[in-house]
């Protein structure tokens, strides 16, 4: 932090310290004996149990529980604007309404929170994301809603999570990621010399933590492994998520 608050005075720049907390990361039920304090400066960074940073609510446990609602809220706004058009506007438009109001903030980050995400609230987004649907088509709150995703080509929250960490996956292989995240994983081709048709696979190091195996650090490479040969050598990122979307959608 000494460093930090020097380098600040160098290139003559304020860090606004009223703005300015930090959070002490630990698993669920851990508790610090000790005091934690952390000094920027001459002054004690507030220590909280979460806080917002580039968009992301990040708590203490890393359950993201405070993001999930947040986009729970920004659901329910889009759902009341889909509401207030629903006899207004045909379902093509209100679909383009849900892709800006809806699916933007669904997808933000969401190979980070979404795979560490708690059951209950993957599963209160999913009822929001479901009524957002029969908004779409106008239909009753208790139609079934499976073949209105597909009708709309609209992939429900754990095919979403599935794509985001495919695309990811499909840059690790194919080394179109910058190099501190190329350096997340070694790949079979580390471990072993042979040649075989999955060397370039990532391999997720060995760790027994909850917290990094429901990460995408471990669901990534999981995930990869399950896919079909045929749609991991496509060749460029748009032929890769085109394919793997249809393909989840045809599973409703």
């Amino acid at each position: 932090m000494s460093i930090l608050t020097d380098w600040f005075r160098a290139n003559k720049l304020s860090l606004n310290l009223t703005k300015t907390n930090c959070v002490l990361f630990r698993p669920k039920g851990w508790t610090i004996n000790r005091p934690f304090n952390l000094i920027l400066g001459s002054e004690q960074l507030a220590l909280t149990n979460s806080t917002k940073f580039l968009g992301l609510n990040i708590d203490e446990n890393l359950s993201w529980t405070g993001h999930s609602k947040t986009v729970c809220n920004k659901v329910s706004s889009g759902l009341y604007m889909l509401d207030q058009v629903r006899d207004e506007v045909p379902p093509e438009q209100k679909r383009m309404l849900y892709m800006s109001l809806v699916n933007s903030h669904i997808t933000y980050c969401l190979m980070v929170w979404g795979p560490m995400a708690l059951a209950k609230d993957k599963d209160r987004l999913n009822k929001q994301q479901k009524r957002t649907v029969r908004a779409i088509e106008n239909v009753e709150r208790d139609a079934h809603t499976n073949p209105l995703f597909s009708k709309f080509k609209i992939l429900k929250l754990d095919e979403m999570i599935d794509l985001e960490l495919g695309k990811f996956m499909y840059k690790y292989v194919n080394k179109s990621l910058p190099l501190p995240l190329l350096e997340l994983f070694e790949s079979n081709q580390q471990v072993h010399a042979y040649n075989t048709r999955g060397q370039l696979n990532a391999r997720s190091f060995e760790h027994r933590a909850d917290c990094f195996v429901r990460s995408y650090l471990a669901k990534g490479p999981s995930s990869w492994s399950k896919l079909p040969n045929d749609l991991k050598s496509c060749t460029s990122i748009f032929s890769f998520s085109r394919k793997l979307k249809s393909l989840k959608i045809a599973e409703y």
